[in-house]
């Protein structure tokens, strides 16, 4: 079994690519859920791990699935926890290697002045209350770690794959091309694990759709009053009210009024220009080397 591992990054479309492309249909077998990642590859401890058993449990899995498809491992929580700065990616990184050593690795890139606003907007959709800013500073309290700007500098990230898995057997996918281009990334997929996918007949329509920045203050607010992934008991909890007026927030800011207000007020989005233009051109640059896409096109580099 030669699988495909995709371990993310968060908001770089993999939600779109596990619900449109990583199908039967299409000739891919998924073989684990966000669930079982997370059970299997994430949650064992740093002693516990069981390679042998993981594989064994893929390789029924892909048996009953169908030994024609191309077996796919697709979760953005196997590149690490964001919240945390990915401290735990290289762990997994490693685990992946030990349990499938002959595997093919696509990794979803995306500019970052594009992705941290979004990175922001998932944090408070799982139940964050910091303000962006706070958020970005990260935290300094020893031995408990918030956000880290060097998670972003991707040809780390990359060139850790590229060393456990061979440069061969790694693909560079920036998100802007999938907007650009749709199909090209299923070219590249066929080129990279011969999966015989008709790009003609992928859906290519949008999977997701998240809350506009002007909603922030509210949705912080509402935070505080539900139970959530940070806070499972808050001090007063509106039990459903609180998931219901936040739902109820986040459609209208997606409303044709909130979309003429959301393109006026990006307050997050304005913090992270300020904040970390110019930060990661390096980084990129290095990352060029990996990437078959010309990332100058999509504003890797914000000074050409």
């Amino acid at each position: 079994m030669t699988p495909l591992l995709h371990p993310g990054y968060h908001k770089t479309g993999t939600t779109w690519m596990q619900r449109r492309l990583f199908i039967p249909e299409h000739g891919f077998a998924p073989i684990f859920d966000h669930v079982e990642i997370d059970r299997l590859i994430f949650q064992p401890g740093p002693y516990s791990y069981d390679a042998a058993a993981v594989r064994a449990l893929a390789e029924e899995k892909h048996a009953r699935m169908g030994k024609d498809l191309v077996p796919v491992i697709s979760s953005e929580i196997m590149s690490g926890q964001p919240y945390i700065g990915g401290r735990d990616g290289a762990l997994i990184a490693g685990r992946l290697k030990e349990t499938f050593p002959e595997a093919s690795v696509m990794i979803s890139i995306r500019e970052q002045l594009g992705l941290l606003p979004s990175l922001y907007m998932q944090y408070l959709q799982a139940g964050g209350t910091m303000p962006c800013a706070k958020f970005f500073a990260g935290r300094t309290v020893i031995g408990n770690y918030g956000f880290d700007p060097d998670f972003y500098e991707f040809d780390k990230f990359v060139g850790h794959y590229v060393r456990l898995f061979g440069q061969e057997h790694v693909m560079v996918h920036p998100m802007e091309l999938l907007i650009r281009d749709p199909k090209a990334i299923v070219r590249g997929l066929r080129a990279l694990t011969g999966v015989q996918t008709d790009a003609d007949k992928v859906d290519y329509s949008n999977a997701t759709y998240g809350a506009k920045e002007f909603a922030v203050p509210i949705l912080r607010r509402i935070n505080h009053f539900r139970k959530n992934d940070f806070d499972h008991e808050p001090m007063i909890d509106f039990g459903p009210l609180g998931w219901i007026a936040y739902r109820a927030v986040n459609k209208f800011s997606r409303s044709a009024l909130g979309n003429r207000i959301g393109r006026e007020s990006k307050p997050v989005s304005r913090h992270v220009k300020e904040r970390f233009t110019g930060r990661y051109a390096e980084s990129n640059r290095r990352l060029q080397e990996y990437s078959s896409a010309d990332l100058t096109k999509f504003g890797y580099f914000p000074d050409v």
